[in-house]
């Protein structure tokens, strides 16, 4: 990375907006190792970047005396985001307090996947910890109720699902936090269910009118779910220009017309398909959607092709494409392929040739993830397949690529050293394969051979000792290497 040079330009007399919006340019590993170290001024500014200092626990087993603990114990940076996930988890709940104390002196944003490490704690004070804590992310409103005293600087409750109508005394729950200003969710559902307690409900919000003709055209309410940028506090009315996703549980009436919901950026379908009794989609006429950055979908490829062209032409800015139970014809995989060159995840439950995959796939040079149904590839063109991708950092097939000899994952981890999860379904894991990872692949995070027979413990322990980010292979998890090998000793171990 070439430096400013700060002699040539006053950087430092521009108002924040502009140093930030400057900085917006760089990555973040710029941004974290190099600019941060410039000046004071510019370590306070780059603050300003949560993601940049952030931390996900997820499969975590904590014990005192090895890592992750006895890493992040001794962690000198001040992270502002912290995520934990279900199985983040210690035998030792003096342990999780005393991490979490020291993790959260700077912390603003905090996310429980679970909060089971919590409940065992003091209740009481277990987010006083957290001094300059101003989000606070939970699964459901009930997660709530288990903290009895917010922090001041709390202002920012997000619940990842909501239905339009909570539970009144839950949502009463929320006046305790004194300085609260902004209540959000990631999932609106509009099912109300029965209470068989009998408690009394609130309504949350309501829909513009024009809002729910519009959904309603397409689906009964029950069956729709949608993602809105609105603050919940004060009962609002969500407005059209505030959705920016949609699940749909059923088959639509109709086609809808993106162009309605114009800050739309995701769009999940969850049903047989998309063939609807409805005329052709848009009649043809491509609407671009510019935001839709998301599509899940199950297509019939029987469709009018005019349909799929113009479906994909509608979403020019697609970062993730799932194509779910159908069968992809090559013409419409190479069509995706040209289309969509901003793709980061594409995901096909359709067979598709080895030469198509070998000539179109390299169109998509920021694809990060990648998930494929069996097909077959010699292996010359297999290593000349994931070279051709370099940023894979997620990868998953149903079945090995029929590489001519033993050397499948030699090839793909000399190729793929920045993966982050790797799931093959062909039910053959060797020592040689397990060598190949350790070499290559030092970021691995998941590991999954569908339940291979012929595992060995010792290539599993070899694994998570020589992996130190590796969290799951198959169903171990690190906490249960931790118990099997750690607390027994090494020298147990290789005594077996």
């Amino acid at each position: 990375m070439e430096m400013l040079n700060l002699d040539l330009f006053p950087f430092e007399d521009l108002p924040l907006e502009l140093r930030l919006m400057v900085f917006e340019y760089f990555t973040l590993k710029d941004r974290r190792d190099n600019l941060s170290f410039v000046s004071k001024s510019w370590a306070e500014n780059l603050q300003s970047f949560t993601e940049d200092y952030q931390l996900h626990l997820y499969d975590c087993y904590l014990m005192e005396e090895i890592d992750p603990y006895s890493v992040l114990i001794k962690s000198t940076r001040k992270y502002r985001f912290l995520k934990l996930g279900k199985h983040f988890t210690s035998e030792n709940p003096e342990l999780v307090s005393r991490l979490l104390g020291h993790l959260g002196k700077h912390l603003h944003v905090l996310d429980i996947s679970s909060t089971d490490e919590f409940s065992s704690l003091n209740e009481s004070i277990s987010l006083l910890m957290f001094a300059e804590l101003k989000k606070l992310i939970v699964t459901k409103m009930s997660d709530l109720t288990k903290f009895d005293i917010f922090p001041e600087s709390l202002e920012h409750i997000h619940v990842n699902q909501l239905s339009i109508m909570e539970q009144t005394k839950e949502v009463e729950h929320l006046k305790k936090i004194k300085n609260l200003r902004i209540w959000t969710s990631e999932l609106i559902n509009f099912k109300v269910e029965k209470d068989e307690f009998g408690e009394s409900s609130t309504t949350i919000f309501s829909l513009n009118v024009k809002l729910k003709e519009i959904l309603e055209s397409l689906q009964t309410l029950d069956n729709i779910y949608l993602k809105v940028s609105t603050n919940f506090i004060g009962t609002p009315v969500v407005q059209i220009d505030a959705v920016i996703g949609m699940e749909f549980q059923e088959q639509p009436k109709t086609f809808l017309s993106f162009s309605d919901l114009p800050n739309l950026k995701s769009i999940i379908f969850l049903y047989d398909s998309l063939h609807t009794k409805s005329p052709c989609f848009d009649n043809h006429e491509v609407n671009i959607c510019a935001k839709v950055e998301e599509l899940k979908i199950i297509w019939d490829y029987k469709s009018c092709i005019g349909c799929f062209t113009t479906f994909i032409d509608s979403f020019p800015n697609l970062k993730k494409l799932t194509f779910l139970c159908c069968k992809c014809e090559n013409e419409q995989f190479k069509y995706i392929c040209s289309k969509l060159p901003h793709l980061k995840h594409l995901e096909v439950e359709s067979y598709i040739p080895s030469q198509i995959l070998l000539n179109e796939l390299e169109k998509l040079k920021d694809l990060q993830s990648l998930i494929l149904s069996h097909t077959i590839m010699p292996r010359t063109d297999f290593s000349v397949f994931c070279e051709k991708l370099p940023n894979i950092e997620f990868f998953e097939t149903e079945g090995k690529l029929d590489v001519d000899d033993d050397s499948f994952i030699e090839i793909l981890t000399h190729h793929w050293k920045n993966l982050r999860t790797l799931k093959l379904y062909y039910g053959f894991f060797s020592e040689k394969d397990s060598g190949n990872i350790i070499l290559n692949c030092k970021k691995l995070r998941t590991i999954d051979f569908g339940y291979s027979i012929n595992v060995q413990s010792s290539w599993v322990y070899h694994l998570f000792r020589d992996i130190p980010c590796l969290r799951r292979f198959e169903e171990t998890y690190r906490k249960h290497y931790y118990n099997k090998f750690i607390a027994q000793g090494e020298k147990h171990h290789h005594h077996q």
